[in-house]
Order: structure tokens, then C-alpha cells, then sequence
């Protein structure tokens, strides 16, 4: 999508999301602006793209969103990964071949919260 007007893109989501599985062809094309929007320097535009592409339920993208979803689990926003985190049991519940690469996003996800939570922590006492 290469309009700059964050309503029209989420729209054209919604759209997307709600006819991909009768368009899978569709859902395939919009598939490499939704990785493109994934680098966006706008965390809400990022978190935006990824639950986008969690919620397509297309089996043949579902590595693509794995992989996404590795990455946003070390975002440096806590809004991106909490959108990460939010991916995880879509993925699991509609494709179980890509379990593995979800655990380990989520391992990734666990430990740097926890991490976080303990520096956190140090530095009030």
C-alpha cells in the first residue's frame, strides 16, 4: 500500500483479512508491501502490518508470518512485540508446521521481557 494515510491502509487490512481466504491471490500480492511496512520507522504502522499478516489465514504464507513474528519478538518497541506476542496463537492455531519457529520466537520473547522486568526491578530498590 503506498498511500501515507494510516486509515485507508487499515481499511485495505481489513479488507484483506477478511476475504483473503476466498482471494489467496490477493492475500499473496499484498504480502511483500505488509513485509515492507514491517521496517517502517512507526512502531504503530509495524504492529499494524504484523497483526495484518497473522490474521490472513493462508497456509502458503505462513513462514513469511513465522519469520515475521521472529522479528518483531526483539523489537525495540514493547508495542511491537506485545503484537508479536498477540501473533503467536494465530499462527499455532491454523498452521502447526511452523510450531517450531513460533516457540522460538516466543523463547526469544520471554527472555527478553523477563530480562527487562529484572533490570527494571534493580534499578527501583
Amino acid at each position: 500500500m503506498v498511500t501515507p494515510n494510516q486509515e485507508i491502509k487499515k481499511m485495505v487490512y481489513i479488507y484483506l483479512v477478511h476475504y483473503a481466504e476466498v482471494e489467496p491471490e490477493a492475500a499473496l500480492l499484498a504480502i511483500n508491501t505488509l513485509k515492507k511496512e514491517l521496517s517502517n520507522p512507526n512502531q504503530l504502522v509495524r504492529a499494524n502490518a504484523l497483526r495484518t499478516m497473522s490474521s490472513i489465514r493462508v497456509r502458503l504464507i505462513a513462514q513469511l508470518v513465522g519469520l515475521a513474528v521472529k522479528q518483531a519478538s526483539v523489537d525495540s518497541s514493547p508495542y511491537v512485540r506485545k503484537a508479536a506476542a498477540h501473533a503467536i496463537p494465530k499462527l499455532v492455531r491454523y498452521v502447526l508446521s511452523v510450531v517450531l519457529l513460533v516457540y522460538e520466537a516466543a523463547a526469544k520473547f520471554r527472555r527478553r521481557f523477563l530480562t527487562f522486568n529484572v533490570n527494571f526491578l534493580c534499578a527501583c530498590l
